[in-house]
């Protein structure tokens, strides 16, 4: 018999869930929905001969937890099976709790008190919070381990489309498309499967150019079960057991591109006047229920939404009424961020401006679109695009800093417009990095020529600099590094590379 598709990419997970059941009574299985819970629980009660299995989901009412367990355990009653349980060894695994939760934690506690021999797999969108639980949180596909074809979401594609009777093709640009259709869907097997059933009739660019509208297009069979029909009832049946206040916290949460601090959530999604204490247990509860996932860099603690949840966040945001508003929240927030980490960075730079800074980067760019349209002068445009020197320019993301250079000074040509100067000398060193030197040296004259201060100079003479560097002009290079030099006396970060720069 071939290995099941749907369990690609999980042997880790696998062995180590066979691992944690052989030492702990009782382990649940977390994570968003349609990540694979149910599967690898399954897979596991395999392994284990008359291991007994509790489908939950079938089950509407907590009154029904407990005759559901004892059904699936052989006995015709609850009382029944506790007695008879109290010598008997067996795993059994509880599936799809989270609706029931209360319940099935219950039920479980006093089955483990009274009966030693019994283990329980659970699986849940959040913990049943019962006393020795242990808790594998089950993470999303890999889609890209270095070799996109062999990532895991990639093959679980592929096997599915082929499945339902596409083949899909990898060479040429078929193998791009694939790897960014999974990298969008987050790597989340249901969603990648959902988009694999859509191949008999479209090919998988046509679907990525459609995922605006994946809630409407990742739709599945009518035979599926209900909450795994589509991506929309996949969150639906997480977001209907939130209460009313944390779900409005949530939707709000849809405008954030990239990662948040709880501070940024109490400012963009919190209640007028709201405690930020009230935030972090918004957050709390929704990082229990797998709707929003936690990042530890820097020493702090980052939120972030997969991008199908924030799709799915968004859309209850616009049928609010709200979405305008907290969008201008957003922005206000952003802006104000970029503000501050470009100031600080003149004079000093650490790890944690770094990652500061890193983070914002997604809704800097969101930010941009937002003032671009909106904004009738340059100021906080200009300021948002400054964060992205630092961040995107010399990390191999030139191209796209280069390109809304081009449309902010298009939309806002008046070389004396104040900030200007500095904006043109970033366009310029982002030309001449993504490798259009002729267009780089042209604006970073232009900027040289509007500078009116040592930070716009500095980026101008930077810009010349890296441009000759790239040429093999080493008498030119040196004459601007040294200019550059002239016009960093107060900016240590900078006059420290300047002077690296120099000596090359």
């Amino acid at each position: 018999m071939g290995a099941d598709p749907s369990l690609v990419g999980r042997d880790t997970e696998l062995a180590t869930l066979t691992a944690l059941i052989e030492r702990h009574r009782l382990v649940t299985v977390t994570g968003v929905g349609g990540v694979g819970k149910t599967r690898l629980a399954l897979a596991v009660a395999r392994r284990v001969p008359g291991a007994a299995i509790c489908l939950l989901a079938r089950r509407a009412r907590p009154d029904q937890v407990p005759a559901a367990l004892a059904e699936s355990l052989g006995y015709p009653s609850w009382d029944t099976a506790l007695a008879a349980l109290a010598d008997r060894s067996v795993l059994l695994v509880l599936d799809n709790c989270e609706h029931l939760l209360d319940a099935a934690a219950d039920a479980v506690e006093l089955l483990l008190a009274t009966a030693p021999g019994v283990s329980v797999l659970a699986t849940s969108r959040e913990p049943l919070a019962v006393p020795d639980e242990h808790v594998l949180r089950l993470q999303p596909l890999a889609v890209d381990d270095g070799d996109g074809h062999a990532a895991p979401a990639v093959q679980l594609f592929l096997a599915r489309a082929a499945a339902a009777g596409a083949a899909v093709d990898l060479d040429g640009d078929g193998a791009p498309a694939v790897v960014e259709l999974c990298r969008r869907l987050d790597g989340l097997p249901l969603a990648i499967e959902l988009a694999a059933a859509r191949t008999p009739t479209l090919a998988p660019a046509e679907i990525l150019a459609h995922l605006a509208r994946r809630l409407d297009l990742l739709v599945g069979h009518r035979r599926a079960p209900a909450r795994h029909r589509s991506l929309e009832a996949v969150v639906d049946w997480s977001y209907e057991r939130l209460e009313p206040d944390t779900a409005r916290f949530f939707a709000r949460l849809g405008v954030a591109e990239g990662r948040f601090t709880a501070e940024a959530a109490h400012v963009v999604a919190g209640e007028p006047g709201e405690d930020l204490l009230a935030v972090i247990g918004h957050l709390e509860r929704l990082v229990a229920r797998s709707l929003v996932q936690v990042h530890r860099r820097g020493g702090r603690t980052w939120y972030s939404l997969l991008e199908t949840i924030r799709a799915y966040a968004r859309a209850k945001l616009e049928a609010s009424g709200e979405f305008d508003a907290v969008t201008t929240r957003c922005v206000d927030w952003t802006v104000a961020q970029c503000r501050e980490i470009t100031a600080t960075s003149w004079r000093s730079w650490s790890a944690e401006l770094a990652a500061t800074a890193d983070v914002l980067r997604h809704d800097a760019y969101d930010a941009l679109g937002c003032v671009l349209e909106h904004d009738e002068h340059p100021d906080r445009a200009f300021a948002v695009y400054g964060l992205l020197w630092g961040t995107d320019v010399h990390h191999g993301r030139a191209a796209p800093v280069a390109e809304w250079g081009d449309r902010l000074l298009a939309r806002w040509p008046d070389p004396g417009e104040p900030g200007w100067a500095q904006a043109a000398g970033i366009a310029a060193t982002a030309h001449v990095v993504a490798g259009d030197r002729e267009r780089g040296l042209v604006l970073a004259r232009a900027a040289l020529d509007a500078a009116d201060g040592e930070p716009p100079a500095l980026v101008a003479h930077r810009a010349l600099l890296l441009a000759s560097l790239a040429e093999g002009e080493g008498d030119a290079a040196l004459r601007h590094a040294d200019d550059a030099l002239a016009h960093a006396r107060d900016l240590g970060p900078w006059r420290t590379e300047l002077e690296s720069l120099r000596a090359v």
